[in-house]
């Protein structure tokens, strides 16, 4: 994505002619990642984004900042997913955290079965699991390997080694983890991923000392099961979407 600078310069105008420009200003502000849906490459506001769609992938994206549902599972951001892998910085960050955990005690591998091995956190919209795709970084990601847990994020990615593993099937896997003491003072941590009864969708907790936090997820796999909001920005930096709803995870067991 690319990312601009605005220069700001000053504009002087009457009193009387501010008002209409800072409303304007307001507005501008206001309807940052506002829906639109882009059918036949023109951008098309909508109020009541349900079933918002893409539609002409034969000619390129506007480049104009917009925010979408994508419905159609085969677009670029759909493929961007699918094939996503952890860059440069994160292969680096991942391994600075396995590194300074294995000069206290010896990475440990392991035979992992056949549950899927990289998952993306889902968003709740209207009332639907989705996906989302920031303007700037990546939506949560996890990685699971022989050796670790990695966790991958928008501003950082860190890794903890597995330790021991209590549960390993193809659709549940629990592991004790070993965490570097500004996480951990203890040095040990927990996953879990469990399956619930909605179809493609895992509750993953994670657990240090005292604290724990649970968020669903699903195996990027299984994505073509979810619409996903897309925070377009080809030309700026943009407000991240911040209509996220709080999801019930008693609904989800």
């Amino acid at each position: 994505m690319k990312r601009t600078q605005h220069a700001t310069m000053a504009i002087h105008l009457p009193i009387k002619e501010q008002a209409p420009l800072v409303l304007l200003i307001l507005l501008v502000i206001l309807q940052s990642c506002s829906f639109t849906s882009t059918t036949n490459n023109a951008a098309v506001d909508s109020s009541n984004p349900q079933a918002l769609d893409i539609v002409d992938w034969d000619k390129p994206l506007p480049k104009v900042d917009s925010c979408f549902i994508d419905t159609t599972r085969t677009s670029q951001f759909y493929e961007q997913l699918t094939n996503w892998q952890p860059g440069e910085f994160d292969n680096q960050a991942v391994d600075f955290y396995l590194n300074e955990l294995g000069k206290k005690k010896p990475i440990r591998h392991f035979r992992i079965g056949d549950v899927p091995r990289n998952w993306v956190t889902l968003q709740q919209y209207g009332g639907e699991l989705v996906l989302y795709d920031r303007c700037d970084g990546i939506d949560r990601r996890f990685v699971i390997t022989d050796s670790s847990f990695g966790l991958y994020g928008a501003l950082e990615s860190e890794a903890d080694a597995i330790d021991s593993v209590m549960i390993n099937l193809p659709n549940e896997f629990k592991a004790e983890l070993h965490t570097i003491p500004q996480k951990s003072p203890s040095g040990y941590s927990t996953v879990w991923l469990k399956p619930t009864t909605t179809n493609h969708v895992w509750q993953l907790s994670y657990a240090v000392e005292e604290e724990e936090w649970t968020e669903l997820v699903t195996p990027i796999e299984s994505i073509d099961n979810f619409d996903m909001i897309v925070n377009y920005c080809p030309e700026s930096k943009v407000r991240e979407f911040a209509h996220f709803e709080t999801i019930d995870l008693n609904q989800y067991k």
